[in-house]
């Protein structure tokens, strides 16, 4: 919802999580991806690590008037989808 500057490849992580959380190979997607060229692993580590941690405390918040009340499912959903991508990633 806000406007930023960022690295190209930070959208398409944005993308495949949710690819990921749906059982896709969002790995083998980004690292194939014109964007992902030059970035490290542990580029991508650190953003997923970002990512998870944005969405799971905006979980835990409270509903905002005017807002879907499934904003919160959504953020918790995609939250967990980033956490369990970079456990893939890392071993864990």
């Amino acid at each position: 919802n806000w406007m930023g500057i960022h690295a190209p490849w930070f959208d398409t992580v944005g993308f495949l999580i949710a690819a990921h959380g749906d059982g896709h190979d969002a790995e083998a997607l980004f690292w194939n991806h014109p964007t992902a060229a030059g970035v490290a692993e542990e580029q991508l580590d650190t953003v997923l690590a970002s990512i998870t941690g944005y969405y799971l405390s905006r979980a835990r918040q409270d509903l905002v008037a005017g807002v879907s009340p499934y904003i919160r499912k959504h953020q918790w959903w995609s939250g967990l989808a980033a956490a369990d991508w970079l456990a893939n990633r890392r071993g864990w």
